[in-house]
């Protein structure tokens, strides 16, 4: 699910303007980077981004490719920085960006992968006021499902006691 998310936004980048005013040597190196992640080496294309963030932080580009290295490298709080710049930009312009619905996505797994059930899943009922196609409505219900039962197991853990039984002849 993650991954044909990434495989699309990746398809996006392409088409940006602000790939456009990169040096021939930058954009050779902003490409490395995306095939870095691609091959899920995160640690190593988070190297590349978080330059490309530290010389421009008010690109949404950057903010967002630097907020899925930072994700997948465990960098919750750099990475929810990352989101929210984007989502604030929408939410200030209503100007949708090709990263702000993944932004939000993103930003729910990573308050997931914090154990803040409640608040990925208000992330995730954010989402549903965009205009989303099937499949983003089918990958998004899964997700629901998921959080939900996470935040039920929970708030409702009950430990398992295993005892050993003896061998029967």
């Amino acid at each position: 699910m993650k991954k044909v998310l990434l495989v699309l936004l990746l398809f996006c980048f392409f088409f940006s303007a602000s790939y456009s005013q990169l040096s021939r040597e930058e954009k050779k190196e902003y490409n490395s980077a995306k095939e870095l992640i691609a091959e899920e080496k995160y640690r190593d294309a988070k190297d590349i981004f978080s330059r490309f963030y530290e010389k421009d932080s008010d690109n949404l580009e950057y903010n967002f490719y630097n907020g899925i290295c930072q994700l997948n490298t465990d960098n919750f709080d750099a990475a929810v920085e990352n989101f929210d710049f984007i989502i604030s930009h929408y939410e200030k312009t209503k100007e949708e960006s090709e990263f702000t619905r993944s932004s939000y996505f993103y930003k729910a797994q990573a308050f997931h992968d914090l154990y803040m059930f409640d608040t990925e899943i208000e992330i995730l009922e954010k989402i549903k006021e965009f205009e989303l196609n099937d499949r983003e409505k089918e990958i998004l219900e899964k997700k629901m499902k998921v959080s939900k039962t996470a935040l039920e197991l929970y708030r409702n853990f009950q430990p398992i006691l295993v005892k050993r039984i003896s061998s029967v002849n």
